[in-house]
């Protein structure tokens, strides 16, 4: 199967946490990347280029962080193909993340 970045903010990472679950046991190899963890930005963009398949978890929060703004932007410049995940209800991304969400 793929390896599966998902990018977070840590108010969603129950809702993380389940999409890991259910990926790892479809035999993905799944690394999580929050807005805190990993601090190193580096670390950040090796885990987006060994991925094949980046998830974001969208919320306003999310689109607010710069952290995670950036690592969501790096998976688009790679090309990476993104899945979106809606965190929060009645919420719609716009603006970069809308164009990275739609990218997918």
């Amino acid at each position: 199967m793929s390896n599966v970045v998902i990018s977070y903010h840590t108010s969603n990472s129950a809702v993380a946490e389940q999409a890991k679950e259910a990926l790892s046991s479809s035999k993905c190899d799944v690394y999580l990347v929050n807005d805190a963890v990993p601090m190193s930005l580096a670390t950040r963009e090796q885990a987006v280029q060994w991925c094949g398949v980046f998830v974001v978890v969208a919320s306003v929060k999310y689109q607010r962080d710069a952290a995670c703004m950036e690592i969501a932007n790096y998976a688009r410049q790679l090309k990476k193909p993104v899945v979106t995940i809606i965190a929060q209800s009645k919420y719609t991304p716009f603006g970069a993340l809308g164009a990275i969400s739609i990218s997918g």
